[in-house]
């Protein structure tokens, strides 16, 4: 049986172009709001290290609960938005999908559930203050 330990939302950048051909972020699709999901915290292996040996990633693996009746359409460069609960060391911080793996069980099945490798976004600066 999995234990739910948090709540998450999942959105989808809208990409566009802008008048030069480039691409731009357009607005954000809600993929899914207040979602019953875990959360692990992966340990980085060696090779996940930089050179310097004082950079890592910080990785998780996000666990959702996906069925026909309530699919979660979650895929690669998604993001996931940690809601519940507000005292969680990654609360209201963006987590970026870098892998999603769908379980083999029917769609049907109230246990099928789909599994997303997620790695912490850090912002350098913030685009919206002028």
């Amino acid at each position: 049986m999995l234990i739910y330990n948090l709540r998450c939302s999942i959105y989808r950048d809208l990409i566009g172009e802008d008048a030069y051909g480039g691409a731009v972020v357009t607005g954000t699709l809600v993929i899914a709001t207040n979602e019953p999901c875990r959360l692990d915290f992966i340990i980085p292996k060696a090779n996940t290290i930089a050179p310097e040996g004082i950079e890592t990633n910080v990785t998780y693996n996000l666990v959702l609960r996906s069925t026909r009746q309530h699919p979660i359409n979650v895929r690669e460069n998604d993001y996931a938005q940690i809601v519940f609960p507000n005292s969680h060391g990654e609360y209201n911080n963006r987590l970026r999908v870098r892998g999603v793996q769908r379980e083999s069980l029917h769609p049907q099945d109230p246990n099928n559930i789909v599994e997303c490798e997620v790695v912490r976004i850090r912002e350098s600066r913030n685009n919206t203050i002028a």
